[in-house]
């Protein structure tokens, strides 16, 4: 007889003792819950569904143009994309405090299928299909304030299960995410039986990531249907906006994975199977693709992601407007020195002349170098603080500024990436919330002019349709960059890429709701 670890056993136990649990059966369904996790938001956020539209054209406008011109910057983002990752488990039982193994088996486990290697047969699908996605995962070796890190925060919590996301939050008994604009979130806890990803057009929040019952994290048994870690590579799927592969419209054949090389099928399939499968949506040879990473078969037989959806993942990092392009920056998966760029940055308690801009407290810091200056102009303003906040006064109301932070330690880090904020327009010169102030009448551009790309920065204090159109000198509508959508109130920044227009004089017009601004953009080769 082999010998076992005893956490290989652990599975066995609790079948054995928990036998309700659908989690270590056979045949179970599927764990996914994530379209019904997007219901719930869309309930509680009406605005939602409009958003990931507007995301969704964003992301299919990215693909036409990474398809029709091979030296377009959206094209290629890097080689290899490494996302580091941590790993939150929330344990209240022995049982639910898996072992750093089973965290390590994960990580190789989904590096392996996202890297075309899984070896499971393609049967009547040619190995092409086979993507290798150029993403890979790493656990993270430096913390939020520059401390070294492992990669996995383990928390005990005396809640014993958790739904939703109130395993993302430790005021819920949770544990808060480390900022998603440098590491994946993933929690491991106990829910009902269930495990989902969040799609990036929800927003990357604190709520963004993925939620993995304890017992399918990992490799557990490889006779087991959900044994082999490959419903973690199903959900971090949905992380990086990939459908499942039936398009969720029950059985009718009319759904959409928006992935063209994925045979349409009629619902999930779910168990083993070898060979040619076929249903009424696909009744003949090559069938459906049934071992395609996003659809509910066993992971006995999970192989591929095909190059479409390597294509749809790929464009979530894309510049301009990838939601996920942050992540490109992170530095997370490297050692920290000894002293590490702020992260984190925020600014709040907004006046018309007033901004408290704040960061994450560093470790081996003395003290910070602030620097800030409005969008568009060269000039920094300088000045320091002993702590990780910082009142910015003299400022002008109605005007974009960008901040950027550097730590002093022993030595001096180099400054933090810039971040935006709009002064209010109106409102007394005390503190106050930018949401409680009117919208501006105008927006601001630059640079302007411009040869290939402007960015365009605007405000809104409530949540409402907006759309923003280019025309020419002669009043003729040539290009839009958003189509009519719903966005909640806040900054928006976007970069308009203008190497499709000829040089000359344009004017581009933002609208929301009933009232609408115009700004002029000059376009010089």
């Amino acid at each position: 007889m082999k010998s076992v670890a005893l956490w290989a056993l652990l599975p066995v136990v609790l079948y054995v003792l928990l036998p309700a649990l659908p989690v270590y059966a056979q045949d179970e369904v599927h764990p996914c819950w994530t379209m019904e996790y997007l219901d719930i938001l869309k309930k509680q956020d009406p605005s939602l569904d409009g958003k990931m539209r507007w995301q969704e054209e964003v992301l299919q406008s990215t693909l036409r143009d990474q398809r029709s011109a091979a030296q377009n910057s959206l094209r290629k983002t890097t080689a290899v994309i490494t996302i580091p990752v941590v790993v939150h488990i929330v344990y209240n039982t022995p049982a639910q405090n898996i072992p750093d193994q089973r965290v390590y088996d994960q990580i190789a486990i989904t590096n392996r299928d996202f890297a075309g290697l899984n070896p499971h047969s393609m049967y009547m699908f040619p190995h092409s299909l086979k993507a290798d996605m150029e993403i890979q995962y790493c656990l993270a070796q430096k913390a939020p304030d520059g401390s070294p890190t492992t990669g996995i925060e383990r928390v005990y919590t005396t809640k014993t299960m958790f739904t939703g996301d109130s395993i993302k939050y430790t005021r819920l008994l949770g544990t808060d995410a480390w900022d998603p604009t440098i590491y994946m979130n993933i929690w491991v806890c106990n829910t009902s039986g269930v495990c989902w990803g969040r799609f990036p057009g929800t927003g990357v929040t604190d709520a963004y990531g993925v939620v993995m019952h304890h017992g399918y994290f990992g490799y557990i048994d490889s006779t087991l249907n959900m044994g082999s870690g490959g419903v973690t590579t199903h959900e971090l799927g949905h992380c990086l906006d990939l459908r499942h592969t039936w398009g969720d419209d029950g059985t009718a054949c009319t759904g959409s994975d928006m992935a063209a090389d994925t045979p349409n099928e009629a619902g999930y399939t779910s168990g083993y199977h070898t060979g040619l499968l076929t249903d009424v949506c696909s009744p003949v040879s090559p069938g459906i693709m049934y071992m395609n990473f996003m659809d509910y078969t066993s992971d006995r037989v999970l192989a591929n992601f095909t190059p479409d959806q390597k294509a749809r993942a790929q464009a979530c990092f894309a510049s301009p407007s990838g939601p996920l392009l942050p992540l490109l920056a992170s530095t997370a998966c490297s050692a920290p020195s000894s002293c590490e760029v702020p992260t984190s940055l925020k600014a709040g308690s907004l006046t018309r002349t007033k901004a408290t801009v704040s960061w994450t407290a560093m470790v081996n810091s003395i003290g910070y170098n602030v620097r800030y200056r409005k969008v568009g102009t060269t000039t920094w303003s300088s000045t320091s603080s002993p702590t990780n906040s910082k009142q910015l006064t003299g400022l002008i109301k109605n005007t974009f500024y960008e901040f950027q932070v550097q730590n002093i330690c022993s030595s001096t880090s180099a400054y933090s990436p810039s971040k935006t904020f709009q002064t209010p327009k109106t409102g007394p010169a005390k503190e106050n919330s930018i949401n409680e102030t009117e919208p501006p009448e105008v927006f601001t551009l630059f640079p302007n002019p411009t040869a290939d790309y402007t960015n365009l920065f605007y405000t809104l204090t409530e949540t409402g349709l907006v759309s923003i159109h280019v025309f020419n000198s002669a009043g003729a509508d040539v290009d839009y960059i958003a189509p009519t959508h719903l966005q909640d109130a806040g900054t928006y920044t976007f970069q308009y890429n203008v190497s499709h227009l000829p040089a000359g004089m344009y004017f581009i017009r933002i609208t929301a709701g009933p009232n609408s601004s115009t700004r002029l953009l000059t376009i010089r080769r």
